[in-house]
């Protein structure tokens, strides 16, 4: 399930934006919230290589955060934001920070290789909230100029 955060008069946000909502976290909620971001990414005149690599680290860390949330009933919350090309924030249930950065995964593991591979293509920076109960995830790309539609 899709739930808009930030109210919007028309339905649209203009640039520079924020989106932000909801996904339970679910399995599909993976799908649901590419569809949404690529929606917002086309929006904003991004081209497709840099939206599908975008996409692409959106649903390693959406997935990521639907695996280890601990309640069915706690919300995953995402925040797209245009500041200098996109960013994004995916916050979860989760007290707990996945990943080290700057060190590589075990290769032969099932499980580690996405948000390992999103910290290579951007920034990928982890945030412990002020409650300690809550983990989330910032990722960027910068942009360049090429990237977007004039």
């Amino acid at each position: 399930m899709l739930h808009s955060v930030l109210p919007s008069t028309d339905g649209r946000q203009s640039d520079p934006g924020v989106h932000q909502f909801r996904v339970t976290p679910r399995p599909e909620a993976v799908n649901q919230a590419r569809h949404m971001v690529a929606s917002i990414l086309a929006e904003w005149g991004v081209d497709e290589a840099a939206k599908d690599e975008f996409v692409l680290v959106l649903s390693e860390i959406v997935t990521n955060a639907v695996e280890h949330v601990e309640h069915s009933d706690t919300w995953v919350t995402l925040t797209v934001i245009w500041a200098n090309g996109p960013c994004l924030r995916v916050c979860d249930g989760s007290p707990e920070i996945p990943i080290t950065p700057g060190v590589a995964p075990d290769w032969s593991a099932e499980h580690g290789r996405g948000l390992f591979m999103a910290s290579v293509l951007g920034t990928l920076s982890w945030q412990l909230l002020p409650d300690g109960r809550k983990a989330c995830c910032w990722y960027a790309r910068p942009q360049d100029a090429e990237s977007r539609a004039a």
